[in-house]
């Protein structure tokens, strides 16, 4: 079993990868390309499960899978028009936890007008 602080950071970790592999210009991308690339990583995940493939491998396509989502929520458009964007409030958090510093609740928005 791995911590919060575990599995958030194979998770910025996965991002930086990629990042590194696609670049980071993907604003205005539809939510539903985002949902299919979402899709594929869970049928990847799916298939790991059913296939019996090792843990590790399981373990692996859960990061691919959450990577993507919390790519999409970085990147994401909400119908208003406004970017939503809050690049590194995800590591804030780490580092506020590292320094054993609660970290504060998150703000909420609305999606629509």
């Amino acid at each position: 079993m791995k911590t919060i602080q575990e599995a958030i950071r194979l998770v910025v970790a996965e991002r930086k990868a990629q990042d590194k592999k696609w670049g980071r210009e993907f604003h205005g991308r539809p939510d539903e390309r985002w949902l299919a690339i979402l899709a594929e990583e869970f049928g990847e995940l799916a298939q790991a499960f059913l296939q019996e493939k090792p843990n590790k491998d399981i373990e692996e396509e859960l990061v691919q899978v959450a990577a993507v989502a919390v790519s999409w929520l970085e990147f994401r458009t909400p119908r208003s028009g406004q970017i939503a964007n809050d690049v590194g409030y995800g590591q804030a958090i780490m580092n506020r936890e590292a320094a054993g510093i609660e970290a504060p609740p998150p703000v909420r928005r609305p999606i629509y007008d």
